[in-house]
């Protein structure tokens, strides 16, 4: 299912019993397995490979050139920043950023 509002760019590979919600953004050269779900808001930056079931929470950010394994689960807001790995995940491989902090740290 794509929803409205959600863009799929050139050259993406999209399996059988996806969600790509509103406002979620697959950029060139990826491949989103079966069973996939991108919640509202989600980037997938290009070259990324996102396996089987995976779930990506509202607002997840997805690097160029990551691979997350099957039925892993990334977090709402989490930046993947390296390869995630098979199975349910508890932010390993992703960071979330809080840019408020990092702002008032910079002032």
């Amino acid at each position: 299912m794509l929803a409205a509002g959600a863009h799929v760019t050139t050259n993406v590979t999209v399996g059988r019993h996806v969600q790509v919600n509103v406002g979620a953004v697959v950029s060139h050269d990826s491949v989103i397995g079966d069973h996939a779900t991108l919640s509202p808001g989600v980037l997938v930056n290009g070259s990324v490979h996102v396996g089987e079931g995976v779930f990506l929470g509202t607002g997840a950010v997805v690097t160029p050139g990551r691979t997350i394994g099957r039925w892993a689960v990334i977090g709402a807001g989490a930046v993947v920043i390296r390869d995630v790995p098979e199975g349910i995940n508890r932010d390993r491989g992703a960071r979330s950023l809080d840019l408020r902090a990092a702002a008032i740290a910079r002032s």
